[in-house]
């Protein structure tokens, strides 16, 4: 899909897309994107354009033994100064890709977003999960358009050689993600 064929669809269906980019928004391009990545598509529900999306979450746990502290996302701050909070229940999440199984997408959410090697140690094929059914409701990240999203829920307690007290930081081309430990 190219960003003209986007554009007329939403306008069809009219979603405000000259709205988009502004405040806690994100862009045209950003969902045009999610789309061709395989992370979201748009289906028709009824009369209503639904970006439909599967992702997963990640809560991470880490204890000294004496204290324990839950891992969260305190802000993202885009390229041209927006601050946005998600208000994330997990500590970490990521969309998924087309045709990724939900373990997958979790080792790549913590390899990209917390900068962890191996993966494969903190999180394991027999994790368990539940997943999470969440009707369609309205997307903060693209006002006028409605969003359902399945989400898989990992807990990962972190080892003491990954933990950093300082917390993380995402860092892309349009924008950086901070986390800080809160303690629990």
């Amino acid at each position: 899909m190219n960003r003209a064929e986007l554009r007329q669809i939403l306008i069809e269906h009219r979603v405000p897309v000259l709205t988009w980019g502004q405040g806690v928004s994100k862009t045209l391009e950003h969902l045009l994107n999610e789309i061709n990545e395989g992370e979201s598509t748009l289906v028709k529900d009824g009369e209503t354009l639904v970006k439909k999306e599967s992702g997963v979450t990640v809560t991470v746990l880490y204890s000294n033994g004496e204290q324990s502290w839950k891992l969260v996302e305190e802000k993202q701050v885009f390229s041209d100064g927006r601050e946005r909070a998600r208000g994330y229940t997990g500590s970490i999440g990521e969309k998924m890709r087309s045709g990724e199984e939900p373990i997958a997408a979790a080792r790549r959410a913590l390899s990209e977003e917390l900068g962890f090697e191996n993966t494969d140690l903190l999180i394991s094929d027999d994790c368990p999960f539940e997943t999470d059914h969440r009707p369609i409701l309205p997307s903060q990240s693209y006002p006028g358009l409605m969003t359902r999203r399945t989400v898989y829920e990992f807990i990962l307690n972190l080892p003491g050689e990954n933990y950093t007290a300082e917390g993380y930081q995402e860092v892309q081309p349009d924008k950086t993600t901070y986390f800080r430990w809160q303690e629990i």
